[in-house]
């Protein structure tokens, strides 16, 4: 089947075709059973390097022209600072620790319970997922697709228009019918490299390519001795990082405007509920440190996140706090899809008051996870003004860069049972607590300045919610569970970082059923040669 390449379109046509969509008066307060459901999410997009956060810099015109149309949430947060217990719980609508599969390195959605997309598909929508990160390509994640493909082809920035053409493929195909699509750029997560026209509109000055400093080689395992040398903000090394990260930014939200254009082409757009945020942030030295899935400092886990339904919900910017365990039940109460309340720790941001849809702020905690054995195991719980971080395993700024150098070792050794494992629910070895209405970068932590109740506040939150917390499963479980239907590359990578060792029987042993591969063709030899990790 041909894909369909539609050609570059400018922002003020985005602009015009957004707003011809959104001019007449919001529908009625009812569910909106005729709309389709599309989630956009930009990997490691940290929400305030977009112009409709309040950024500096041009990154995100199209996305902009989406907010001043649809509902922002300012302070919205992802529930992990790693993508899969952060989509896990997307999936889901219940934090990581909250069922036995969804923290750590192989976290996946709840075998026991629906995923967002089963719900959507079980009400009639037809369903596709569409990405270019490897991260979520296991079996647990295709849950619910009728359609699902990824161009797994890690480390390798550019691939938007690819997925792009993709969806817009399914939407030709499904434009008669009801839809749910769930979109996932790679882009802007490192190695930061973007096209060249979009770079250098951002660089002061541009630099050749064997110039660059690279994130994952040059500065993550050695971010002590690089600061020691200037790198930091005004320092042209550090300024071209960032600038490169921001040039992704604007290369994907050109790839946003070709595909809501397209969308409108085929009649789809002003019926569609569209969804962008993010599965976590991105650090950039804020605490000391780089990249993510370390800490969840609120650089780590702050996300764009943007509701736009032509008719259906009038333009607003909420400050309240929300994150994306909200999404499911909110996707499904908008939809008019039957669910349990009890089901999910998010809630439904939206309800119908008399004649018109309001959003109604729950004020329940929030917390986010970092759970991977071979980094910090931490814990984040924001209520009110205050955010509570706890871990049961810290690791300081020279620590990481340590452990970075060396971290495939240290998972292989973790998975083998040469390094223990730590209890994720252990004694808490490390407290911070910031005010964040003083202080939203966190940066003065006050746990031994604050009055007493507060802390121990939070830390019943945490207790409570430990207590509800089923034991959970190791990487090695999880992974050994569903090795019969993974992909041979990803079983030959599982077995490389020794997940297999010592087992009385191997799934070697067993039949794996044939499966036909929603990669791009010739990425399973790319996994053999390169230290994907996932």
């Amino acid at each position: 089947m041909k894909v369909r390449h539609i050609g570059p379109v400018l922002a003020l046509t985005i602009l015009a075709a957004l707003a011809a969509g959104c001019g007449s008066a919001p529908a009625p307060p009812q569910a909106f059973p005729d709309y389709n459901v599309l989630i956009i999410v930009l990997d490691s997009l940290r929400a305030d390097h977009l112009g409709c956060y309040g950024y500096h810099r041009p990154t995100s015109p199209v996305m902009d022209a989406m907010a001043a149309e649809g509902v922002l949430f300012e302070r919205a947060q992802s529930n992990s600072s790693y993508t899969n217990e952060s989509i896990a719980a997307l999936f889901s609508g219940r934090f990581p620790s909250a069922h036995a599969w969804g923290a750590g390195w192989q976290a996946r959605p709840d075998p026991d319970s629906p995923t967002l997309a089963e719900r959507f598909q079980a009400a009639g929508y037809a369903t596709g997922m569409f990405s270019n990160t490897p991260q979520l390509n296991f079996p647990a994640f295709w849950r619910g697709f009728d359609e699902m493909e990824c161009y797994a082809e890690w480390g390798h920035s550019g691939l938007g228009p690819r997925l792009v053409d993709r969806a817009l493929r399914f939407y030709r195909d499904h434009r008669r019918a009801k839809s749910f699509v769930y979109l996932h750029f790679l882009d802007p997560h490192s190695p930061y490299d973007p096209p060249d026209d979009f770079y250098r509109k951002f660089a002061d000055p541009p630099l050749p390519r064997d110039q660059w400093i690279r994130l994952w080689e040059d500065v993550r395992p050695h971010v002590p001795a690089l600061v020691e040398t200037g790198f930091g903000p005004g320092d042209p090394r550090f300024e071209d990082l960032v600038a490169r990260y921001d040039a992704e930014i604007a290369f994907e939200d050109s790839n946003l405007g070709r595909l809501f254009e397209g969308m409108r082409r085929f009649g789809v757009l002003d019926k569609t509920l569209v969804v962008i945020t993010a599965d976590h942030g991105e650090e950039f030295l804020d605490h000391g440190y780089v990249e993510h899935a370390w800490r969840v400092y609120w650089e780590s886990v702050h996300v764009p996140l943007i509701f736009h339904a032509p008719r259906a919900l009038p333009p607003a910017r909420m400050p309240d706090r929300v994150s994306l365990v909200d999404l499911a039940p909110t996707l499904l109460t908008f939809a008019g899809i039957r669910y349990d309340p009890e089901g999910f720790d998010g809630t439904a941001l939206f309800r119908r008051d008399q004649n018109r849809w309001v959003f109604t702020p729950h004020g329940k905690p929030i917390i986010a996870e970092n759970l991977m054995q071979s980094r910090n195991l931490v814990r984040m719980v924001q209520e009110g003004d205050y955010a509570y971080l706890a871990a049961q395993k810290w690791l300081s700024v020279a620590e990481c860069s340590e452990a970075a150098a060396i971290e495939r070792e240290i998972r292989k050794d973790l998975a083998t049972g040469k390094r223990p494992l730590t209890d994720i629910w252990g004694p808490i070895v490390h407290e911070e607590l910031y005010d964040m209405a003083a202080d939203p970068g966190q940066q003065v932590n006050i746990i031994g300045d604050a009055p007493a109740e507060i802390p121990a506040r939070m830390r019943r939150i945490l207790e409570q919610y430990r207590r509800r917390c089923p034991a959970p499963l190791t990487d090695r479980e999880r992974v050994l569970h569903e090795f019969d239907a993974l992909l041979p590359a990803y079983q030959e990578l599982f077995r490389s970082l020794g997940y297999l060792e010592n087992m009385n029987s191997s799934p070697e042993e067993s039949e794996t059923p044939e499966l036909e591969s929603p990669i791009a063709p010739g990425i399973e030899e790319q996994m053999r040669t390169t230290d994907y990790l996932p």
